[in-house]
């Protein structure tokens, strides 16, 4: 690992326990989150209170920025926009005050607005990479989006900021919904990721050579589905969009529509759990 002590902000919930497994015995793990997070060094600290992520920067050679609000945290369109948006400015502000080298913030497959299975807004091409046109219109979604506008407007040579974009993060209370959107027929992308694999996937993004930046999609090498991928998906929409790299999905005719390669190729992380691995596990482990 390039950075001795890292801060993890939001560190004590659901996918920063992942995270913070990942980079356990990789480096000098600090918690920066509104309560005490269990068995690591921990600060309680709110992401919108500058003053006190100044303080808590001190020290710290690279951030991880998980805290804000979930998607499934019912809020105020406003309230999205004030702790996500403005809560990274302020994490971003802080670390670069501080002299800190690296910030790796959770933005969210939600970004491109392509989670809201829309009629108007379908994958324009597939698989879709990351230069696919962003158009969010949940609030939530536009939270994540404005907040990639800051990473990007952050990064300076000597500050490198990497936003990361998880798919669903897929705990074991995420397989009802995966089950309700099959029975719905609903155009859904069924995308997801495997909790550890996310966990991973960040510490790639700590370990990845100096002045790497940009946004980059997490996702599994498959979908969450068990047909092949293009018949669903020609069901789901009506039809496909264009397929730019057939061989893609000739050599896993299950594949994810959204592209991990450029996380595989700049960030070295490659999934480790596939669909049918993963719910063996969840169903196991499920109370």
């Amino acid at each position: 690992m390039r950075y001795g002590r890292v801060a993890v902000t939001g560190g004590a919930g659901r996918l920063g326990h992942h995270v913070v497994n990942a980079l356990r015995g990789h480096c000098e793990v600090v918690v920066l989150d509104r309560q005490r997070a269990q068995g690591e060094a921990s600060m309680i600290v709110d992401v919108l209170d500058g003053a006190a992520v100044e303080r808590a920067m001190a020290g710290m050679d690279a951030v991880v920025h998980l805290a804000g609000l979930d998607l499934d945290t019912p809020a105020a369109a406003l309230e999205y926009a004030r702790v996500n948006a403005l809560g990274t400015f302020s994490v971003l502000e802080a670390a670069r005050a501080a002299g800190v080298r690296r910030v790796v913030t959770c933005s969210s497959i939600t970004a491109t607005g392509l989670n809201e299975a829309r009629a108007d807004w379908p994958p324009l091409y597939l698989p879709v990479d990351e230069d696919h046109p962003l158009a969010p219109r949940h609030p939530y979604g536009i939270s994540k989006r404005m907040a990639e506008a800051a990473a990007h407007s952050f990064a300076t040579p000597g500050f490198d900021v990497i936003a990361l974009r998880p798919m669903l993060v897929m705990f074991a209370a995420n397989l009802a919904l995966v089950r309700q959107h099959r029975e719905r027929g609903s155009r859904w992308l069924y995308y997801y990721i495997a909790p550890d694999d996310a966990g991973r996937a960040f510490r790639a993004a700590l370990e990845a050579p100096e002045g790497t930046g940009g946004a980059f999609f997490i996702t599994a090498a498959d979908a969450c589905h068990d047909e092949d991928t293009l018949a669903w998906l020609s069901r789901s929409l009506g039809s496909l969009p264009e397929v730019r790299d057939r061989s893609y999905f000739e050599s896993r005719p299950r594949a994810s529509i959204f592209d991990g390669r450029r996380a595989r190729d700049v960030l070295g992380f490659v999934p480790c759990t596939d669909w049918i691995t993963l719910t063996k596990q969840l169903q196991e482990t499920a109370p």
